[in-house]
């Protein structure tokens, strides 16, 4: 099983995300979190991801994933962007995301993506984890 920690802003984006990761293979979502993920609780539960949200403000974005990396340094990072064109998104890689992901992503784009951040940061986990085996 993949273990994932949600970070979103509001309740139906967290809704809307934990329905689409519910839906693929493997998943199994440990803990949703607000905008300042507590660094102590996300090293605790070692999640092999983590896939932030576009937040209310690109710095409370940034933020969150310069936490995570922190506090998981090999779990995967992605980030879901509303516009796949802002202007921050570079910074969201070079703060340690290991992917930027548009919002309107289907399922299937979005399994591929989270297989090949998953399989770069853990090679691994290729032979065992069944998320990646689709």
């Amino acid at each position: 099983m993949t273990r994932v920690i949600v970070v979103a802003d509001g309740g139906p984006t967290l809704e809307a995300l934990t329905r689409t990761l519910h839906a693929l293979k493997g998943v199994d979502i440990v803990r949703h979190l607000s905008a300042r993920p507590p660094v102590e609780l996300i090293r605790r539960l070692e999640p092999d991801l983590i896939f932030i949200d576009e937040l209310a403000f690109p710095s409370r974005c940034l933020e969150a994933v310069a936490r995570a990396r922190h506090a998981a340094p090999e779990a995967a990072i992605v980030v879901r962007a509303a516009r796949p064109d802002a202007a921050w998104l570079p910074r969201a890689l070079e703060a340690g995301a290991d992917a930027v992901l548009p919002a309107v992503a289907d399922e299937r784009t979005l399994e591929l993506v989270l297989g090949e951040v998953l399989a770069a940061r853990t090679p691994a986990l290729q032979t065992i984890d069944p998320l990646l085996a689709a």
